[in-house]
């Protein structure tokens, strides 16, 4: 592959090739004469860096600066992504669906994979000075809110699409099997899991971690029946871009890497368990959930009544226990990252305590 449709690494990208890829997205006369770059974010899937650029012709409309997203530098890691299909979920996601939604996410100048990888590439806006969230700090109710009420430009332009139901760059081939391999995945790391945080969980919430890996349904997510749309499955402060600057916040949401077709309650549920303080979640919950759901039915979402809404809420919330297990075994390991995992741990297992989710296991 040659040109803007090439899929080079970090250390192959080149002026010209940067050039090639604003011309293609409609910056006729770019040419970039020079660049450097500064790694940026924590994502563990990708290694993203900003690219600042100088011009041959310098013109107001061309971006000083973009953000390239390329394979992780682990190997592990990136033999993870490919089994997921993080990759190819991504550069789905740019450019088979972006243009639909109306949730915020970063213009995107060029998306590219090479089957599901690992080569992958991602030229992506330059969001400055808006800066990656800290899920370890959580936010405050009324950002949450916020936060919570922007999937409904996710969720509505999507609800029930049958076709992205049908689609082969988004669906495996057999759903079953990929949950039966899920669970089987879960129940063999969870004892290194468990020992790895022995002393960050209390008994109650490592026994809640050992029962839903017993449950024979293992039921880390509503049941998808007519109520379906696309969800981005890994909806965190983490993945989200805040510019503090503007009032409200502006909010952009990134790392499409889990993107699915599935119950869009698993979105907000895990969103609201993971990055609330849990005084502040309890507090707030009730009515952030009941704010989403009118949003999505005043967009015009249809058939979904508030009592399943609110279960499905509850339901939903083992979905951040299966995916702290998944992330801690199998992406690389850092410092950050454990504190992240364990704080993530302590408060989804507290959610779904506080709501009675376990009624949900057998």
């Amino acid at each position: 592959m040659t040109g803007s449709e090439s899929i080079p690494t970090l250390e192959e990208v080149s002026a010209e090739w940067l050039s090639e890829v604003l011309r293609g997205a409609g910056h006729t006369d770019a040419e970039v004469l020079g660049f450097s770059h500064v790694p940026v974010g924590t994502g563990q899937f990708g290694n993203s860096v900003r690219f600042a650029l100088t011009y041959a012709r310098p013109r107001p409309e061309y971006p000083a600066t973009i953000v390239g997203k390329f394979p992780s530098t682990d190997e592990m890691t990136r033999k993870m992504a490919v089994v997921v299909r993080a990759y190819s979920r991504e550069v789905g996601f740019y450019n088979r669906l972006q243009s639909r939604l109306q949730i915020p996410t970063p213009l995107c100048y060029h998306a590219a994979v090479g089957g599901h990888g690992p080569e992958f590439v991602l030229l992506l806006e330059d969001m400055h000075p808006a800066v990656q969230g800290d899920q370890i700090a959580g936010c405050d109710p009324s950002l949450a809110r916020q936060i919570v009420l922007a999937l409904v430009g996710l969720h509505g332009p999507t609800w029930r699409d049958g076709a992205l139901a049908d689609a082969d760059w988004l669906n495996f081939d057999d759903p079953a099997e990929v949950q039966t391999a899920i669970q089987a995945f879960f129940r063999g790391v969870l004892p290194e899991f468990l020992d790895r945080h022995h002393d960050e969980l209390s008994a109650e919430q490592k026994d809640l971690f050992q029962r839903l890996a017993d449950s024979s349904g293992f039921p880390i997510s509503p049941p998808v029946g007519e109520v379906f749309c696309a969800i981005h499955q890994d909806y965190r402060l983490d993945n989200l871009l805040l510019d503090t600057t503007r009032t409200p916040a502006a909010v952009s949401a990134v790392d499409w890497q889990s993107l699915a077709v599935g119950h869009p309650l698993t979105d907000v549920s895990y969103f609201l368990g993971g990055n609330l303080r849990t005084e502040h979640r309890r507090a707030t919950e009730d009515r952030i959930v009941r704010d989403y759901y009118e949003a999505l039915c005043d967009f015009g979402a249809a058939g979904l009544g508030w009592s399943e809404c609110w279960e499905a809420y509850r339901r939903a919330s083992f979905f951040g226990l299966a995916t702290v297990v998944f992330a801690s075994m199998g992406v690389e390991r850092t410092e950050r990252g454990d504190r992240l995992l364990a704080t993530m741990a302590r408060r989804h297992t507290t959610h779904a305590a506080d709501l009675g989710a376990d009624e949900f296991l057998d």
